[in-house]
């Protein structure tokens, strides 16, 4: 990601309007580990999850692995933010909703707990999730 401005500075600003468009709105991925304080994490863009409106006509978004009822991407500030409505990922038994449980609310920010991060990163099981994943649980596990 390459800003004059920080992920944290973009959030803050956008975050107002994203509690009136998406309520419930949550960060999640890479840029979720690094407001959890994983700062050797460079995140290339603001995933952002949120439920599907009720009633929205299902209007599938659909590739190999995941799934939403609607993507939207934004530039703000040279930061990109991916916003995806009723996200879901491919199984063997078939589609699953993808949600965060466990959410850290700060200075108006919403974003995926250290915990949620790691469940999501196995769920989603793509390579760089377990390479990703195996260096953070040593990082974790090296400063306790």
């Amino acid at each position: 990601m390459k800003s004059s401005v920080s992920l944290h500075q973009v959030l803050r600003r956008i975050a107002p309007w994203l509690d009136e468009r998406y309520p419930g709105w949550v960060v999640f991925g890479s840029a979720a580990l690094w407001l959890n304080g994983f700062r050797e994490v460079k995140p290339h863009d603001i995933d952002i999850l949120t439920a599907p409106p009720e009633g929205m006509e299902e209007e599938w978004d659909e590739g190999q692995l995941f799934r939403c009822r609607r993507r939207t991407k934004l530039c703000v500030e040279g930061i990109e933010v991916d916003i995806s409505e009723g996200l879901e990922i491919r199984r063997p038994e078939g589609w699953l909703p993808v949600s965060v449980e466990e959410v850290v609310e700060r200075e108006g920010l919403r974003y995926a707990s250290f915990a949620e991060c790691l469940r999501l990163m196995r769920l989603f099981d793509r390579e760089k999730d377990r390479e990703r994943l195996r260096r953070l649980v040593e990082k974790d596990q090296e400063s306790k």
